[in-house]
């Protein structure tokens, strides 16, 4: 049994260090980012270069702990800096609230199936190329995993290797709860500010059962940060400055999301709508020529490379379960019929046809057509959609409610501007 000192310790070194990376990346892309946005930073830095590495060594102690020291160091010259001094303790009390949540919750369902077998398998080897000929679950590989896989740490070994999803939490928060006050504290009392605050109070709500997040959730987390980078950037004036700043901060949460899933690739639509808002700036001179010259630019072609080819080396294809992708002459790769089959027992599953308990009789009558439509309402609608739809709506009810009050009673605003005067003493 861990000594609970000595597990938050370590639970503190690997969220310093993630800051730490997040620093260096910002320098690297040169990107200004707030304290939030250095720690999502962070874990895309940290997540690649777990992929990079595994391929020539597996993730042990030595590998882990000097990666981890260098971004402690690295948190430590950031320490340096009176502006980001303030913030350390909202990151302490938002990290220690959260850390309650890893002592409480249970690992997600499919833990032992597959995520805690995956980073098992980045500790103990290196790159195994055809991994997914073992296990149908290892086809379909998350960056979650290798994040996780750099948390096996002397003493405290295996405890935190499920808690990556617990860092995305702590950072999400962070950065909207600092948008929120920072909008408060200029009086911009807009739909962004209702949109923060929707979030903050969604994530918190409705996500907050760490054992449901699995692979995905942390990727839905990031979708609401997506859409407030997007929204206030076409909202913004229309300068290269503005376009610059939203689009090199667009790129990393991208690349962020798909590497949790591929299936988040329709998420690029944000970066030509982005486009789309700014094309008389973009063809201004020429300017798009400067901007696909950008770092952050190859950075992100780089992340989506490595995530691509680490799905090929596991199965042959470069988007499973795409049979058109694969390569059939490749040594390791997956039969081209039983990537099918999975793409139909894929369809079947998310439209309610199997389930851990049954499956319908004729799965090719059940998916023709609009046949799955009457069981995937009562058996998925019900049952998950619409709580989460009945989750949303209250809390917009809620979220407008509570600032068209705000707006309306002057007496309200002052004493909201007193508990934020108060909350931000003690913070800073």
């Amino acid at each position: 049994m861990i000594n609970l000192p000595i597990l938050y310790l370590g639970y503190l070194f690997i969220l310093f260090s993630t800051i730490g990376f997040g620093y260096l990346s910002s320098k690297i892309l040169s990107i200004r980012l707030s304290t939030g946005e250095l720690g999502l930073s962070g874990i895309l830095f940290m997540t690649i270069f777990s992929y990079i590495t595994n391929f020539a060594v597996p993730h042990n102690f030595v590998h882990n702990s000097v990666f981890l020291i260098i971004g402690l160091f690295l948190f430590f010259l950031l320490l340096k800096k009176k502006l980001f001094r303030k913030k350390i303790k909202l990151i302490l009390i938002i990290s220690l609230i959260l850390f309650v949540g890893i002592l409480m919750s249970k690992t997600h369902d499919d833990f032992s199936y597959y995520h805690f077998p995956y980073t098992i398998s980045l500790i103990e080897f290196k790159k195994i190329f055809g991994v997914g000929n073992l296990e149908h679950g290892f086809r379909t590989p998350s960056s979650i995993f290798y994040f996780n896989s750099l948390f096996y740490l002397p003493i405290i070994e295996r405890s935190l290797i499920h808690s990556g999803a617990i860092f995305y939490m702590i950072f999400t928060n962070i950065f909207l709860i600092e948008k929120i006050f920072n909008r408060l504290k200029n009086k911009k009392y807009d739909f962004l500010l209702i949109l923060s605050l929707l979030s903050v109070l969604f994530i918190n709500t409705i996500f907050y059962r760490i054992a449901e997040h699995g692979t995905d959730r942390s990727a839905l987390i990031l979708i609401f940060i997506l859409a407030i980078y997007y929204l206030e950037g076409i909202n913004k004036k229309l300068t290269k400055v503005n376009f610059k700043h939203y689009y090199q901060k667009i790129l990393v949460i991208i690349l962020l999301i798909i590497s949790l899933k591929s299936f988040y690739l329709i998420y690029m639509i944000f970066i030509f709508a982005l486009f789309y808002e700014f094309r008389k700036i973009l063809f201004k001179n020429y300017f798009y020529k400067e901007l696909f010259s950008e770092s952050v630019g190859y950075y992100f072609l780089f992340g989506a490379i490595i995530f691509i080819f680490t799905i090929f080396s596991n199965t042959g294809c470069l988007i499973y379960p795409a049979s058109f992708t694969c390569l059939d002459f490749i040594s390791w790769s997956i039969p081209k019929t039983e990537v099918s089959e999975m793409k139909k027992w894929y369809e079947l599953w998310s439209k309610a046809g199997a389930s851990p308990t049954y499956r319908v009789d004729d799965a090719q009558i059940y998916l023709s057509g609009f046949n799955w439509v009457p069981n995937w309402i009562q058996n998925h609608f019900f049952n998950k959609i619409s709580d989460f739809l009945l989750s949303l709506f209250a809390i917009v009810i809620i979220s407008s409610m509570f600032l068209i009050k705000y707006k309306k009673e002057k007496s309200l605003k002052k004493k909201f501007s007193s508990i934020l005067f108060n909350f931000n003493h003690f913070v800073n």
